[in-house]
């Protein structure tokens, strides 16, 4: 009777998993930038002065962006153990980051877990 209910458990647990997306498909698509949080303020105004920046993530791992301060491309990976999504920018190693992600609804969020991220806090919203 306790494996026939572990068995039950386990295909149960199988099931649930196997209907969420991966991280790696639910990051690709257009995200507008929405909210840069630095330490816990409210920054946006200083790094979207345009409210015009925005993130395209590629499934094929590449990334482009743009707004206001011009822009960028470069690879993306993400380690699906960690929720870590490493950005890799062609403007060079400085401008390199890490970041954790979450999602709520069409919300993205990126948590700095690295170097000068780990003071940032930023939201994406899914563009159509």
């Amino acid at each position: 009777m306790r494996a026939y209910i572990l068995l039950k458990l386990s295909v149960l647990l199988l099931t649930a998993c196997a209907g969420r997306p991966d991280l790696s498909e639910q990051i690709t698509g257009r995200w507008e930038m929405e909210q840069v949080l630095r330490n816990g303020n409210d920054v946006t105004a200083e790094h979207d002065p345009d409210d015009d920046r925005f993130i395209v993530i590629i499934a094929d791992g590449t990334f482009r962006s743009g707004g206001h301060f011009g822009e960028n491309t470069g690879r993306w990976s993400i380690d699906t153990d960690t929720g870590e999504l490493f950005i890799d920018s062609d403007a060079g190693e400085n401008d390199d980051s890490y970041w954790f992600i979450s999602f709520d609804d069409d919300v993205m969020t990126w948590t700095g877990a690295r170097g000068f991220g780990r003071e940032f806090m930023l939201k994406h919203r899914r563009s159509q």
